[in-house]
């Protein structure tokens, strides 16, 4: 496997989530070391108020996940319908704040884990499009 595999870009990126999902995509960026500070900071917050963190509900743990996502990873949604009216980022957002949207949480939060990937087959197709060296003389 080619290490450049695991490099990670950081600047955001139209991710499509897959053929299942349409004409869905989402500019996004990797979930790093901002939404883990983002992430600990929620779970501060939520345990004074619960009075200490083994006392944060499973569904309170999720939202703070949710929360990170979109304040450090998400950037823009396309694609997205509501009834055959464009879906707005603001109302995307909402969305996955919504229990019974998890699956587009879901969606999204794999996303961004996808958002910043080099893939070897882009590498090769980026290598096969350039010129190849000249033979010097």
């Amino acid at each position: 496997m080619d290490i450049r595999s695991f490099r990670r870009q950081t600047k955001p990126e139209w991710v499509s989530p897959g053929p299942d999902y349409g004409d869905v995509e989402i500019l996004c960026r990797p979930l790093g070391f901002d939404y883990i500070d983002e992430q600990a900071k929620l779970l501060r917050v939520a345990a004074r108020k619960a009075g200490g963190e083994d006392r944060i509900s499973s569904a309170d743990r999720a939202a703070l996940n949710v929360e990170a996502m979109i304040k450090t990873g998400l950037v823009d949604v396309r694609g997205l319908v509501d009834n055959g009216n464009p879906v707005t980022f603001a109302q995307f957002c909402d969305l996955l704040r919504q229990p019974e949207f998890g699956e587009l949480a879901n969606l999204a939060m794999a996303a961004c884990g996808a958002a910043g990937r080099v893939r070897q087959d882009d590498m090769e197709e980026a290598a096969g499009n350039s010129g190849g060296a000249s033979a010097s003389t």
